[in-house]
């Protein structure tokens, strides 16, 4: 306990032991060594955006990665270090999977997943006894997870996505060390939005030579940068710092938009309106919807191509003279195949990873037709994965799960927590409308917003002595 002001405020408990919030002046982005190490980030990114115009994309992603892991490794001892180095490692996720990845790349088979699981089986005590019920949601879809894989006949690919559900207890390990520093969310909204930016104008620089993977998949970068400047944002107090953070929302959203990936341009806009909402005053409001208007033209228009592609794109999502199959470029089919393989499977799924084989048993039946347009492809959304995979037991925790955020958040008094907690919802049922479980963006978010949740909660008044005994029982020491 610590006095501040005449008030009594209680210590945060986090795995790395009780600790008391420290804040900044007003204005500033963190304190003497958390703005040190969110520069020495920043340069990093700088120095990966530089060199990708000599030795590519690929070049630049392997720097990325390599300072990533190597951050990650000694945040195990210094948590601001880790959040930002796991930062880093999310917002590269998506070129890391193609460029380094993939067979007879450098960082091969799930390396990103395997340390995220190690960190997550080292702190298993304090996930075990840990008291959250968004934990325990987790929790019980991956057993259920885990368990259907039993009736899967991939195996392989039902692996993939449980290693994915088990990395996000090594993210929240992470996030949950530094939670009680206003100066690490700070930091990591700096180091993950300007990364996402200077990514994408390396991206896009390349498309005169040839892009060098899908748009669709890439454009989980700026999205995730974005969803770091959102975790970021409520720790701001000064307009000129909050200016920055906008600033860098409002590039790496256009860099979604010039992706042409609808979903990834929605999720973008949900993290714009969040951010618009988390502004004070209607005057900044419209100073920065007016801002953000004109910085977005212009990054638009320098890439005229790209524009005109993007806009094609919504047109024909919009546009009530196309089919449904052409507006959704199939993924409509999808979600009718994955309902009705639901359908016949309610209860216990087809398995873990088979979606795949239970769509191409829909072969010739009357309610699949054309089934041969997502033959060998994935579900394409978490929600149907999940359903047609693990019946009805996996798609209420799931619903559970993400409606958790907007319930918990709804709790609180404060009015950050609040918006904070309905936009996780909104996002997340959002992209796992068109995503699945292998992007590292969506669980960077989940596991920030739970630990800012848990950290408005921990942080509030005292109640009773037994709260205090409880909180203590949390404590893990990992130094």
């Amino acid at each position: 306990m610590s006095r501040r002001g005449g008030t009594l405020r209680r210590p945060v408990m986090t795995p790395g032991g009780p600790d008391v919030r420290r804040r900044a002046a007003p204005g500033s982005l963190g304190g003497a060594s958390a703005r040190r190490w969110a520069l020495a980030f920043m340069a990093v990114g700088c120095l990966a955006c530089a060199a990708s115009f000599f030795v590519g994309l690929a070049g630049a992603t392997t720097l990325l990665t390599a300072a990533g892991f190597g951050a990650a490794l000694f945040g195990l001892y210094r948590p601001t270090v880790g959040l930002y180095g796991i930062g880093m490692l999310c917002t590269v996720d998506a070129m890391t999977r193609v460029f380094l990845a993939s067979d007879g790349g450098l960082f091969r088979w799930n390396t990103f997943n395997y340390l995220l699981l190690g960190v997550a089986a080292l702190h298993a005590p304090f996930l075990l006894g840990f008291r959250n019920a968004q934990l325990r949601l987790l929790q019980a879809l991956t057993c259920l997870t885990a368990a259907g894989l039993l009736l899967s006949q991939d195996v392989t690919r039902g692996s993939y996505d449980l290693l994915a559900l088990c990395s996000v207890f090594g993210l929240l390990i992470y996030f949950l060390k530094a939670s009680a520093s206003d100066e690490a969310w700070r930091g990591l909204a700096l180091v993950t939005g300007s990364l996402g930016a200077l990514m994408g104008l390396a991206f896009f620089r390349s498309a005169a030579t040839g892009i060098l993977m899908d748009p669709n998949a890439w454009v989980a970068v700026p999205v995730c940068g974005l969803f770091g400047i959102c975790l970021g944002f409520s720790k701001v107090r000064g307009g000129r710092a909050q200016a920055v953070l906008a600033l860098l929302a409002v590039i790496n959203t256009s860099w979604a938009f010039l992706s042409g990936s609808r979903g990834g341009l929605l999720t973008s806009l949900t993290a714009l309106l969040f951010l618009l909402l988390m502004v004070k005053g209607l005057h900044r409001r419209a100073v920065a919807l007016g801002a953000a208007a004109i910085i977005a033209l212009a990054i638009s228009s320098a890439f005229g191509a790209l524009q005109d592609q993007a806009l094609h794109r919504i047109n024909k999502l919009l546009d009530p003279n196309e089919t449904m199959e052409h507006r959704t470029s199939r993924r409509s089919d999808l979600l009718l195949g994955g309902l009705y393989i639901f359908a016949q499977h309610p209860l216990m799924g087809v398995g873990t990873g088979n979606f795949v084989p239970a769509w191409e048993a829909l072969s010739g039946t009357r309610e699949m037709g054309d089934y041969r347009a997502a033959t060998g492809k994935i579900a394409h959304s978490g929600w149907i994965k999940v359903l047609a995979e693990n019946g009805l037991p996996g798609g209420l925790l799931f619903g559970a799960f993400v409606a958790s955020f907007a319930i918990l958040g709804w709790r609180s008094r404060q009015r950050e927590p609040r918006i904070l907690g309905l936009f996780a919802t909104v996002t997340l049922a959002t992209v796992f409308a068109t995503q699945e479980f292998q992007s590292k963006a969506q669980w960077f978010l989940a596991a920030g917003v739970m630990a800012l949740l848990q950290h408005h909660r921990m942080s509030g008044p005292l109640d009773s002595g037994s709260q205090r005994r409880e909180g203590s029982a949390r404590r893990l020491s990992v130094r």
